[in-house]
């Protein structure tokens, strides 16, 4: 068994509170309509988009992403004074078949001059993927 860690992280001249609001508040609205060659849409399948909500995520079938037709998201903290937002992938198509779980965090902090830096924490087990 494998574990991976990656964090990226993005600087951003935008105001903390407005990319909070765009990619974790309303980034279910705004996915599908942002990036339609990849997401479909969203849907919940249970709760509001609070802690222990649980999401699916629609790829397009342009996407070209074989035997990836959705991903299960399952919201594991949201703190909005702090701007984090957790959350694992639960299932989707062949993603069970290459992950054990996978666990994301996005947290947008401060900087001087109101720019914010996201990072997101991807960690992986069970086998490597190909590359």
């Amino acid at each position: 068994m494998v574990t991976e860690h990656v964090t990226v992280q993005i600087e951003s001249s935008v105001e903390a509170k407005r990319l909070w609001n765009a990619l974790v508040v309303d980034g279910h609205n705004l996915l599908a309509k942002q990036l339609p060659e990849i997401c479909s849409g969203v849907t919940f399948l249970h709760g509001d988009g609070g802690v222990a909500s649980i999401k699916q995520i629609n790829f397009s079938t342009t996407a070209n992403r074989p035997g990836l037709s959705y991903v299960t998201e399952w919201v594991d903290e949201l703190d909005e004074d702090n701007f984090v937002y957790c959350f694992s992938h639960v299932k989707g198509g062949e993603l069970v078949n290459k992950l054990v779980s996978a666990q994301f965090q996005l947290k947008i902090m401060h900087k001087i001059r109101w720019s914010t830096r996201r990072t997101l924490l991807f960690l992986t087990t069970k086998d490597k993927w190909s590359r």
